[in-house]
């Protein structure tokens, strides 16, 4: 009934996303040194074995790189997702609420601001998932109906 919230895996994509970077950025520049002081060599120093050795780690760290943003491409993309599905999701739950002005995850729970049909607005409530994928909106209890 209630759309899926994941943002495990988004968060886990970005985060290997980022490694990729981390690896990928010495490597390459490793890379592009060694590829200029092979060209300054004197003829007959650029052997066949330093070229496919300076090759191998350009390879190598050009698959980081695509590597880097197919995984910050998924990540992103999931993320955004993720926060569409929890604002339907809440909007499903919570017939009355207009709409979610802002949104913030903080990764346990949600932190949104609300403006319901009345007009009234709630501000930095918290929103948390269920086993069942319904969103707990935290707003305050009417009191008057006592």
């Amino acid at each position: 009934m209630y759309l899926d919230v994941d943002y495990l895996t988004p968060m886990l994509q970005v985060s290997v996303a980022i490694l990729c970077v981390l690896a990928a950025l010495p490597l390459c520049l490793h890379a592009l040194a060694r590829w200029i002081r092979f060209r300054r060599e004197a003829e007959g120093r650029r052997t066949y074995a330093l070229r496919s050795s300076i090759r191998i780690e350009a390879v190598v760290g050009g698959a980081l790189v695509a590597a880097t943003v197919v995984f910050a491409g998924f990540g992103l993309a999931g993320l955004t997702t993720a926060g569409e599905n929890l604002q339907r999701n809440i909007h499903r739950a919570y017939p009355d609420v207009e709409t979610i002005e802002s949104y913030a995850w903080n990764g346990s729970a949600a932190v949104v601001d609300v403006v319901m049909t009345t007009g009234e607005r709630h501000v930095s409530r918290q929103v948390t998932i269920l086993a069942d994928g319904r969103p707990l909106l935290d707003l305050p209890q009417d009191d008057a109906e006592d």
